[in-house]
């Protein structure tokens, strides 16, 4: 098998591309759904442990939000080194 440089297996149709994308969104939104619960959670006035429905889905959707805004340069990375390497 001949030498392929670590950058040539990674942009292969943009598969390791993708994959080193997603961890730090995944990590990313994990950090920020966390920190928005805790915020939310301290800021009730409610002894219940858990949150509504509401507070849930409003946290996951600023979390997925940060996670996207962080990671979109990655997406648009992964498309230019993609259309690169289509034409090579």
């Amino acid at each position: 098998m001949p030498y392929m440089p670590f950058f040539c297996v990674l942009t292969h149709s943009g598969n390791g591309m993708t994959v080193l994308k997603v961890f730090p969104a995944s990590a990313i939104q994990f950090a920020v759904y966390d920190s928005i619960k805790d915020a939310l959670l301290g800021a009730s006035q409610h002894s219940a442990p858990q949150l509504s429905t509401v507070q849930q889905l409003g946290a996951g959707m600023a979390a997925g939000a940060a996670a996207t805004m962080a990671t979109y340069p990655l997406e648009m990375l992964r498309c230019v080194v993609c259309d690169i390497s289509d034409d090579v």
